[in-house]
């Protein structure tokens, strides 16, 4: 979703005022809503959501921006607004990046914006 580069320009400028640790998270999100009330539908809508969390530890404290965007300037501002949080320096730099694939394995049979509406409504009317 974001290039290596500026993954480790990123994590470079949240540690370079003395972090001890720093993590980008990136969260795509597809949502599809009904509101039930009296037993009608209220209200339906679907988006999609795509932003970046940024996070860093100072001995037992967490510092911590959400940014709704993945734009290079809008990431690094927010690295850079976050990592002048906390007072110090840091010898600590991003050395390697390793992708890392979990062992825990789960498939989808069917996305629920694969599902017809109604499909979604009658579900929700006889539970």
């Amino acid at each position: 979703m974001i290039e290596d580069r500026l993954t480790k320009e990123i994590l470079n400028t949240l540690l370079r005022n003395g972090a001890d640790f720093s993590e980008i998270f990136i969260q795509r999100r597809v949502f599809n809503n009904l509101r039930l009330e009296d037993s009608k539908i209220e209200n339906s809508s679907s988006g999609y959501e795509l932003g970046c969390g940024l996070r860093l530890w100072v001995g037992d404290s967490t510092f911590y921006a959400y940014v709704d965007s993945l734009e290079k300037n809008k990431l690094l501002n927010a690295a850079k607004v976050l990592s002048s949080s906390i007072n110090g320096s840091s010898s600590l730099k991003v050395l390697n990046l390793a992708e890392t694939k979990s062992s825990y394995n789960t498939s989808v049979k069917k996305f629920p914006r694969q599902a017809f509406r109604i499909f979604k409504i009658k579900c929700f009317i006889t539970t």
